[in-house]
């Protein structure tokens, strides 16, 4: 990890601290699948197959093939093969997030440096 990402998360873990808040969990290092039916609730790392769920396959175009939890924030977006399959990076889509990862073979989280 660069050194000024570690002292922006230093500094945010201090802030946290100092306002009584509890410290966040520590993002997954690596996919969960889960049902459809925690969709709404999914936590970072979850992963919905949207070729298991009809009504979530109707709904997206087809180049997409799933949903996935941004393992920093938790913000969904929709992956394509090539990024499930680690062929292409994925960056969360959320304004408040950076996050950038690959997904290797084991499905693990590979983090990217920004550019």
């Amino acid at each position: 990890m660069p050194a000024k990402r570690r002292v922006e998360k230093t500094q945010a873990r201090g802030q946290r601290e100092r306002r009584g808040e509890p410290p966040l969990p520590a993002p997954p290092s690596s996919l969960r699948h889960v049902p459809e039916e925690t969709l709404g609730s999914m936590a970072p790392g979850d992963l919905v197959f949207l070729g298991e769920s009809e009504s979530l396959r109707s709904a997206v175009e087809s180049i997409f093939f799933a949903v996935l939890a941004c393992p920093a924030c938790g913000a969904l977006g929709l992956i394509t093969s090539a990024q499930y399959a680690g062929l292409a990076p994925v960056t969360c889509g959320s304004s408040q997030c950076s996050c950038r990862f690959r997904i290797d073979e084991e499905g693990q989280f590979v983090h990217l440096p920004l550019n």
